[in-house]
């Protein structure tokens, strides 16, 4: 079993290092340097924790302090290195601290949870090391730490979960604060500088998602003792005052958001002035420029929702989306009377570009996606992209992904005094391959209700998995299997139609004006000139997910007609269904063969119109072949021409 040389404990495989003759020369070094008499020759086994705490400069200098302390006989021995108190020196660094519970943004934090201790013993093992055990041995020395009112410091806490070193103020010897000093933050001049490169790096990247963790992080990379979020957010505030915007934005909490008012902008123009006159014209541009930015950057935006259709269709709607200022300034450019148009695409191309990774705009997003539905080019769209036209082809997916997912999980908006009604057919996507093979040959549904039902749906911006979109696009699949006994399928004579034809008049009338002079109306026109009634209204179409299977099996089929039924029972509807002849014909015999109880037994079957003529032509033309029938369609139709 090998053991560290630095800490004399069980090296594990994971943390193993062996040294060679260059890591061997660096301990010896190091120990030298720390007063210290350490054995070692190549091929020892160390931790890699253990070497990286021995071999480090800061902890050498603090080792050399912590020696020449001792050897100074006459220095009084300090409170914090005989005895440590819970509820005066911290946790970690065993300085001197004072928790103020009533102090917002205080660094010093008093132990509330067993938790706590629990995850800092767990931190203490994986660490491993010198500072690690001192914890260690402060937490084994009560058992509940909650209960003997420990402090820490929350810098300390940061470093030493982060498995970084004690931090250099905390490291070295500092007296315990006396309760007559002056409380507050120092003011050292390395964070100072550190806070100012922070504040360079937001007006640099203004035009993105800054959060005040996001500033936290950025100066941490500047310094060991970064701001807390709380002290940030209000030496921010101190700084730009009314000029700067902390809010809330697509879920992030204090985003960052410089504002500079016209009434700033513009005292700063006259400031550089002489004599209240400018004569430079780039400098009143620029002044209208920052105005009109600022104005963007005080917009309400926000990426979690696509734009509605009712919201890219309305002129109004895009006008109104865009600032006063760019408004004004566009009307003032352009010299056409009817412009609007031109000012809401011009007006939001220029939003989307001062704010490229906060906005969506609505043309914007629109123009993308009808090129996507007419043209399917990505060349195209990132084209007009990068031109400043239109989103991107990256945008358009993600928006087709979302509104498949939001079709597939939503329910349909169907009136309970609407008509529903199915059609379902086969549906063909020859794509182009080399054999001709491999195409896409299914069943398609629909349904139809009248009158229209119209709704406007948000479709919210989210990541979305391509395999999360088949599990709302996919119909089950029943396989159909023909009963052994099935009823014979009996036609019943249709009863004689007996009516009284109140419009035989509109006949003679339609025959005496055909042969009259132009203008006059066809049958359809005339029809529309007698009538007059009320109609219900246009119908609103439903589309359905497709079924990839042979649309003339039988499985299919009866799977359709499952799907039907269920959603029928879903709006509390009738199921309806229309198919063409021979889809027809299989659709009635899994219906007739369906037990009486069957949800199927309630589907009512219709053969589409078109069909139902054709199938009378056929009649006419196989059943009656012989007659004389045929003969004298076409004579008729002659002496018609």
């Amino acid at each position: 079993m090998d053991t560290c040389i630095i800490c004399h404990k069980e090296v594990k495989a994971v943390s193993r290092t062996v040294l060679s003759e260059k890591g061997a020369e660096g301990i010896r070094n190091a120990s030298k340097e720390r007063n210290e008499a350490l054995s070692c020759n190549t091929g020892d086994v160390v931790h890699k924790n253990c070497r990286r705490d021995f071999t480090d400069k800061r902890r050498i200098l603090t080792a050399k302090r912590h020696f020449s302390g001792q050897q100074n006989t006459n220095q009084p021995e300090l409170r914090s290195s005989s005895t440590f108190d819970y509820k005066l020196h911290c946790l970690f660094c065993s300085k001197g601290a004072k928790y103020n519970k009533l102090k917002r943004g205080y660094d010093v934090f008093a132990v509330r949870t067993i938790e706590f201790q629990k995850t800092i013993l767990q931190i203490c093992e994986r660490r491993n090391d010198s500072w690690g055990d001192q914890v260690k041995g402060r937490i084994n020395a009560v058992n509940d730490l909650h209960a003997a009112d420990c402090i820490y410091h929350q810098t300390c806490n940061v470093s030493f979960r982060t498995m970084k070193n004690m931090p250099v103020l905390r490291s070295l010897n500092e007296p315990t604060p006396k309760k007559n000093c002056m409380l507050g933050r120092p003011a050292e001049e390395n964070r100072l500088q550190a806070f100012q490169k922070t504040i360079e790096f937001l007006e640099e990247n203004d035009d993105e998602q800054i959060t005040i963790l996001d500033l936290v992080r950025k100066m941490s990379e500047f310094c060991d003792e970064p701001f807390s979020a709380v002290y940030m957010k209000k030496k921010i505030l101190e700084k730009y005052g009314d000029n700067i915007i902390i809010t809330s934005i697509n879920g992030k909490p204090d985003v960052v958001t410089l504002r500079y008012t016209a009434r700033y902008i513009l005292h700063n123009f006259f400031e550089t002035s002489s004599n209240g006159v400018y004569r430079d014209k780039d400098a009143v541009i620029k002044a209208a420029a920052n105005i009109i930015r600022s104005d963007i950057k005080a917009m309400e935006t926000s990426k979690q929702a696509y734009p509605t259709a009712t919201s890219v269709q309305s002129l109004s709607s895009n006008l109104d989306y865009l600032p006063s200022s760019i408004t004004s300034l566009l009307r003032t450019v352009f010299t056409e009377k009817k412009a609007d148009l031109k000012i809401a695409a011009i007006g939001q191309a220029i939003v989307q570009a001062v704010r490229p990774r906060v906005v969506i705009a609505p043309l914007q997003l629109s123009l993308s996606v009808q090129l996507h539905h007419h043209f399917s080019s990505r060349y195209l769209i990132d084209t007009l992209f990068n031109l400043g036209f239109c989103s991107s082809y990256n945008e358009v997916q993600k928006f087709e992904l979302c509104a498949a997912a939001v079709e597939g999980k939503t329910d349909r908006n169907i009136s309970q005094d609407s008509c529903l009604q199915f059609i379902a057919d086969n549906v063909d996507h020859n794509s182009n391959t080399l054999d001709g093979h491999n195409t896409f040959h299914g069943m398609g549904i629909m349904a139809t209700s009248t009158p229209a039902t119209k709704t406007v749906k948000e479709i919210p911006r989210m990541d979305i998995h391509k395999d999360s979109i088949m599990k709302f696009g996919t119909i089950e699949v029943s396989y159909y299997r023909k009963r052994n006994h099935t009823p014979a399928i009996l036609f019943t004579e249709l009863e004689e139609l007996k009516y009284t034809d109140r419009y035989w008049q509109l006949d003679l009338l339609s025959s005496i004006i055909w042969p009259l002079k132009s203008p006059r109306p066809a049958w359809s026109g005339f029809m529309q000139m007698i009538h007059k009634a009320e109609h219900p209204g246009e119908s609103s179409m439903h589309f359905f997910p497709m079924i990839d299977l042979e649309p003339g099996d039988m499985s299919c089929v009866y799977s359709t007609l499952k799907f039907v039924c269920k959603e029928a029972e879903k709006y509390s509807k009738c199921p309806i269904i229309t198919f063409d002849q021979p889809l027809y014909w299989k659709a009635l015999l899994i219906i007739r063969h369906e037990m009486e109880d069957s949800t199927l037994s309630k589907i009512v079957l219709r053969l589409g119109g078109f069909h139902l003529q054709m199938s009378f032509l056929g009649s006419i033309g196989f059943l009656m072949s012989g007659s004389g029938l045929e003969d004298f369609l076409v004579q008729h139709t002659l002496r018609t021409l």
